[in-house]
């Protein structure tokens, strides 16, 4: 079976990076949009939200994962399931494996 994702968009906030036992993970959100016309003509939108984690990232691209930097992710998706208020939690996520910058982050 073959479980691959390739996303493209822009972080939404600064990655953040924690310890869990000996390894580092980071974790971002990356949104990408759609416009499109109705039959009536009138212009929308949809934005669709990925969350993605990273292990074992090299500082330097980790320090490059700032909000609004448009990449490319590739990697398989996860799911995450967790139990809450007695209720079973899902939620899909792509464990990386290669990131590619489209542009740099503007400055401010």
């Amino acid at each position: 079976m073959i479980n691959q994702v390739i996303f493209e968009g822009n972080l939404g906030a600064d990655s953040v990076s924690t310890i869990t036992g000996e390894s580092a993970v980071t974790k971002f959100s990356i949104a990408h949009t759609v416009k499109y016309k109705t039959k009536t003509e009138e212009e929308k939108q949809q934005t669709t939200w990925v969350k993605c984690e990273g292990w074992g990232l090299p500082k330097w691209i980790v320090e490059k994962l700032l909000k609004g930097v448009r990449v490319i992710v590739t990697g398989s998706l996860k799911e995450n399931v967790y139990e809450k208020e007695e209720k079973t939690i899902r939620s899909l996520f792509i464990t990386t494996e290669s990131i590619n910058f489209l542009e740099a982050k503007k400055a401010e």
